[in-house]
């Protein structure tokens, strides 16, 4: 709804978009323990700007996502259900 009263398209919010070769960080407060999950977060997305630098495709690395990481997550959570832990292990 706050978009709706923005007129300025630039300085409209938007949501994080899931097919990009980044990984969304979450927000976290202040002094969280849970911070250091946002750590491998990071590095996925460094790790993707060097690649990036590097000359390789939008499309390689969307494809190294989904096959090394998505994928692997969305099997995890089937057979043991949301665990953060073998979340950041699969990242």
């Amino acid at each position: 709804m706050i978009n709706y009263y923005v007129k300025n398209p630039s300085r409209k919010l938007t949501i994080f978009d899931r097919n990009s070769v980044y990984i969304a960080t979450k927000k976290i407060g202040k002094n969280n323990p849970k911070a250091e999950h946002n750590a491998i977060r990071q590095e996925w997305n460094k790790i993707v700007d060097v690649a990036l630098v590097a000359g390789i495709s939008d499309k390689k690395i969307k494809s190294i996502k989904k096959n090394k990481i998505t994928t692997k997550i969305q099997q995890s959570m089937k057979i043991e259900g949301w665990n953060p832990e073998l979340f950041y292990h699969i990242i």
